[in-house]
């Protein structure tokens, strides 16, 4: 590890947090484009010096993935359905409210079969997935806050301890291929209310114009029936 660019490293991320403090933070439906877009570029600056640092030290850190699909901030209701072979990620996609100031929240109701417009991603050969805790109170005691965490966004771990644990794990059996295992990628999406983690080769992501109910018959049906 070279000691001078890990320095060089921190000063640089103590500077991005120092612009990023003292860039007021607006709502875009108060403030102009122009504040509210220096305040994403402070942000934005501030998260690519931690992940440089991340991967100067070897540690692990959260990068930004292209996720086609933005879902709900407030009650994106996500729900995982997963078999051996196969996961589903569901969740409500944001809907634009052109009075919303910032000071209220919609709640979503997924058995409500007028609510349509659900989010559907699935994984690719996933090994392993989760949904649960942390929600977005906790997230800064997450590990990966500080390391290029961007909370409500889809994103890819990189140097993951979950992949080179499950390697470790499967290392042992008589037919183990190093290289299928280099290929897995850990994906985190960051809800309001829980947080997903998967380990999986690729996704697919599609928005769907179906209520829930609707949308988990169709996938129920597909792990059922392949």
């Amino acid at each position: 590890m070279n000691d001078d660019l890990i320095k060089s490293l921190e000063d640089d991320l103590a500077h991005a947090k120092a612009e990023h403090e003292k860039t007021p933070h607006p709502f875009p439906s108060r403030n102009s484009q122009q504040e509210w877009g220096a305040y994403q570029n402070a942000y934005a600056r501030m998260l690519e010096a931690e992940r440089k640092l991340a991967a100067a030290r070897h540690e692990e850190y959260a990068a930004d993935i292209a996720f086609p699909l933005k879902w709900c901030t407030g009650a994106p209701c996500p729900i995982l359905l997963a078999n051996d072979y196969r996961s589903f990620l569901t969740f409500f996609v944001a809907k634009v409210d052109p009075d919303w100031d910032g000071t209220y929240t919609t709640v979503s109701d997924p058995a409500d079969s007028q609510n349509t417009g659900v989010g559907v991603v699935e994984f690719d050969l996933c090994v392993g997935s989760k949904l649960g805790d942390p929600n977005d109170e906790v997230f800064h005691g997450h590990p990966l806050h500080g390391r290029g965490m961007r909370a409500y966004t889809a994103q890819e771990v990189i140097n993951s301890r979950w992949i080179d644990e499950t390697d470790r794990i499967n290392s042992v059996h008589s037919q183990y291929s190093p290289e299928s295992w280099k290929k897995l990628r850990h994906y985190v999406f960051w809800f309001h209310d829980s947080t997903f983690e998967c380990l999986a080769m690729s996704f697919k992501a599609q928005l769907r114009n179906e209520s829930m109910p609707e949308v988990l018959q169709y996938l129920s049906d597909r792990l059922i029936h392949g």
